[in-house]
């Protein structure tokens, strides 16, 4: 007859064991050098995502109020003031009576609350728009901090990283996690 491998304890007795053994010490590491790790404290986004007000369309970024009564018959002409691609800073702004045409993803120029999308619109010569379709504020944008507010929880305590959670950290701007020694 063999003997069995396992001398069983009672769980109390299990969890007193566990209890007294030191805790692992904590470290701080660039995340890239954390896959594989425990988190030893909740991980804060640094910045807000997006970190700035951007158009969800191709369009034009607008004063909303500006194209009210717009239509398919009675269109509202709006004067062409510029243009902000994706990528780059928005150096033009929208005053009453003025458009600034826009890229998806592009910064929202200052003074503009909303984006018309290119299909409610028609060019009217060189410098001149030809709004079909009114719009609300706020409607076609993705507003600073929507997807992620500065301060909020992205990773907790206790988490073991992978390599998902290691780009996403990345991507929010983290340069630094607090993770537990491997033993």
């Amino acid at each position: 007859m063999t003997k069995r491998f396992l001398d069983l304890i009672p769980s109390e007795r299990a969890y007193e064991l566990i209890a007294g053994f030191a805790p692992l010490e904590v470290e701080r590491l660039d995340p890239r050098k954390a896959c594989g790790r425990v988190l030893a404290e909740d991980v804060t986004a640094p910045e807000d995502v997006p970190h700035f007000d951007r158009s969800n369309m191709d369009g034009y970024a607008v004063r909303a109020e500006d194209t009210a009564g717009a239509s398919e018959h009675s269109a509202v002409l709006l004067r062409l003031a510029g243009s902000v691609a994706m990528g780059t800073e928005a150096t033009v702004a929208v005053s009453a009576g003025t458009a600034v045409q826009v890229s998806t993803g592009a910064m929202l120029p200052p003074g503009a609350d909303a984006v018309v999308m290119v299909e409610d619109t028609e060019e009217e010569g060189a410098d001149m728009i030809a709004v079909r379709r009114p719009v609300v504020s706020g409607e076609n944008l993705i507003r600073a901090g929507e997807d992620v507010r500065r301060g909020a929880v992205v990773a907790t305590r206790g988490k073991r990283l992978g390599g998902s959670d290691v780009g996403a950290l990345m991507g929010l701007g983290v340069t630094e996690v607090a993770v537990h020694r491997s033993p």
